[in-house]
């Protein structure tokens, strides 16, 4: 139930934050009166939003469904294909990582830390730079770098790279940390091996840290993905505000993205309460 309560709330404060480009008029000009009137249209529009309508120029206007659905489902295919692939790929690497030297571990850490302080935008530039000069060397294009068409690859290897770099240092520390404790020598004094040891026991106790981590790696790959939505030039969500800036269209956006994020999130944190037996909270 709590969880509903949180959704709900965190609803109400989106629609309150979408109404805000319409508090100023001609400018600078501060309208609250109009601001609260917008509040109340964009509020009763989402309860009728077969009516939500947006004007592609000043002559045609369109109703904002089914047309808003091909740039919706775009967004959430890389959106949640790259953290996906963050995530398996951050475990492949935290399993095979913890079979290493300790000492060589610990470089590993150190060379994380490092990773999280180059700015998103440069990684992404050079990946644009090294497509340009194949390109300009071989003649061959490797991909698109620029959405005039609907692209895929590049925009998820670049979306899932920070995650995964966040991800694998979370997973690191946190199993680190589990088999330092007493029960994973009795489990090897039983018999088990590292390896089963790892992928039953510490992965499960594991299970929690994880998950509040994870919390912020996807608000902050969602962050992230704005920028490269930007970049790129990509025909989702991001693009459909900007070429339709009305506070209607910017909180059925914002909505649509917390939406299925908080429904993911609830769902695999029921699951991990079921596994571990601890409360997995989501604020």
């Amino acid at each position: 139930m709590r969880r509903v309560y949180y959704g709900l709330l965190t609803c109400l404060i989106i629609i309150l934050i979408g109404a805000v480009p319409a508090m100023f008029q001609d400018g600078i000009h501060l309208s609250v009166q109009f601001y609260f009137q917008n509040v109340w249209h964009n509020f009763s529009r989402l309860l009728t939003p077969w009516e939500i309508t947006y004007h592609p120029n000043i002559a045609i206007g369109r109703t904002l469904f089914p047309n808003y659905w091909d740039p919706y489902l775009y967004t959430l295919f890389i959106f949640f294909t790259s953290l996906f692939s963050a995530f398996i790929f951050s475990l492949l690497l935290t399993y095979f990582t913890l079979f290493l030297r300790q000492k060589s571990i610990k470089r590993i850490q150190f060379v994380l830390s490092l990773l999280e302080a180059v700015p998103d935008i440069f990684v992404i530039v050079v990946f644009q730079v090294i497509v340009i000069w194949i390109f300009e060397e071989t003649g061959i294009l490797v991909f698109s770098i620029v959405a005039y068409d609907t692209i895929y690859f590049l925009p998820i290897v670049c979306l899932a790279l920070f995650p995964s770099v966040l991800y694998y240092r979370v997973m690191l520390l946190a199993f680190e940390e589990e088999l330092g404790q007493p029960y994973v020598d009795f489990a090897k004094g039983g018999g088990m091996t590292k390896r089963f040891i790892i992928l039953v026991h510490v992965l499960r106790n594991s299970l929690i840290s994880i998950f509040n981590h994870s919390k912020y790696i996807i608000w902050f790959a969602l962050s992230n993905y704005v920028m490269i939505a930007v970049i790129f030039n990509m025909h989702g969500v991001i693009w459909f505000v900007m070429e339709n800036r009305t506070p209607t269209i910017i909180t059925v956006t914002l909505l649509f993205l917390f939406l299925p994020i908080y429904i993911l999130l609830s769902l695999v944190g029921v699951t991990i309460e079921k596994i571990t037996g601890q409360k997995a909270a989501l604020r």
